[in-house]
């Protein structure tokens, strides 16, 4: 065999995972799955004394004719939301940047939306080709910084992609140089983001992450405090599953839920570590149904878990939430998830409500973010006592049928 075929099964056999070409351990990937913000009692004591609330706004488009893939991250010093997201004439186009804007818990209103990355700012910096910007994923470490995750390609589609990163120490008014992040060390191609990462006891960083290039799977990148890969974790392999959600149950469990791609019947994937993420269970269909589309969870401080996700087998033209009641594995609350509310809901198949992300601040309150139509980014504000008022109706309606 010539060494250029050795050299093509080589980089074929890294991107399956089926050599671990750059030595990285896939056990023991984190000391600890607990959480560094966990709420205190009297947080939590106090969440059910509010009066339940329920709000929606627009984001304004920045003139921009498709806006998409929102991403949050909350300022606890200032009770700020920052907004994330990417604007062009297309996706994929030349023009595209990532834009943001921000929103203090109380007001109306979102800021006007600012142009934050072009790609030629992120190419100057990266000092090489990018063709496209694509997918912010915003997070808020233990000491306040702002970190920007975001997907360029140089060349060919999303499966050409590569994940880089910026930190802000200002609260987001201003971000650090572009780091480039090195998730496998041939061409480094083909890594995306799209969920929150989660940020362990020891300040190291856990960064859902998948790949499209030869098949479609998930992987969990952990990270230093500084962003250096220090070691990943296979979750998937073939071409069902991407844009993971990692959801930390207690200091050993966690669940990850994925969109999934591949044969009906069409429903939310995951799969579950009882170890601090040494193994993972096999991937597994929920009755909650996925038409190929990405869904957002999150932990409440209550404990309990939501879901937003398109509750379609087909389309996008509807977006739901769905709650668990519990948040450990061996109670089953992986698969008991019910219907509580549909955000959007249409008979126009044509309509997409899409790419939701979810986050809780720490004043209790519960933040939807999502595309609608692609032409705007609309947020859905609410409460744990307006959460308690649904699941109650959803438990009166079960008892009268």
């Amino acid at each position: 065999m010539s060494l250029r075929a050795l050299g093509c099964l080589w980089v074929i056999a890294s991107v399956f995972g089926f050599v671990d070409v750059a030595h990285w351990s896939t056990e023991g990937l984190y000391a600890s799955y607990q959480v560094t913000s966990l709420p205190s009692s009297k947080q939590r004591s106090g969440l059910h004394k509010e009066e339940p609330k329920y709000l929606e706004r627009m984001i304004g488009a920045a003139g921009q004719p498709l806006v998409h893939s929102a991403t949050l991250a909350w300022m606890s010093a200032t009770k700020e939301l920052y907004a994330y997201w990417y604007g062009g004439s297309r996706e994929g186009a030349r023009d595209v940047a990532i834009y943001t804007a921000k929103y203090r818990l109380g007001e109306d209103q979102w800021s006007e939306p600012k142009q934050l990355l072009t790609t030629q700012r992120v190419q100057v910096q990266l000092q090489r080709f990018i063709k496209k910007l694509g997918n912010p994923v915003a997070f808020t470490d233990a000491e306040q910084r702002i970190w920007l995750f975001f997907v360029t390609v140089s060349v060919g589609g999303w499966a050409g992609s590569a994940v880089n990163y910026m930190v802000s120490d200002d609260g987001g008014q201003s971000f650090g140089p572009i780091q480039r992040l090195v998730t496998t060390p041939f061409l480094n191609i083909s890594t995306l983001v799209k969920n929150h990462p989660v940020m362990v006891q020891n300040g190291n960083i856990v960064l859902p992450v998948y790949h499209e290039f030869m098949g479609k799977f998930a992987e969990l990148l952990l990270l230093s405090d500084q962003g250096q890969v220090l070691t990943k974790k296979r979750l998937t392999w073939g071409r069902d599953a991407l844009q993971p959600v990692l959801l930390p149950l207690n200091e050993q469990e966690a669940v990850v839920y994925m969109r999934f791609a591949g044969i009906e019947p069409n429903r939310i994937l995951y799969v579950a570590t009882q170890d601090a993420g040494v193994h993972f269970s096999k991937p597994t269909k929920l009755a909650l149904p996925n038409p190929n589309a990405a869904v957002a969870a999150v932990r409440l401080n209550s404990q309990e878990l939501l879901m937003v996700y398109n509750n379609s087998l087909t389309h996008r033209n509807v977006l739901s939430l769905s709650f668990a009641e519990g948040s450990a594995l061996a109670e089953g609350s992986l698969e008991r998830w019910f219907w509580l509310y549909d955000f959007e809901r249409t008979e126009n198949e044509l309509d997409r409500f899409s790419y939701p992300v979810l986050l809780q601040d720490d004043e209790g309150s519960i933040h939807v973010m999502y595309s609608y139509n692609r032409r705007n980014i609309k947020h859905v504000e609410f409460n744990e006592a307006w959460l308690r008022q649904q699941v109650v109706r959803h438990q009166l309606q079960r008892e009268e049928r």
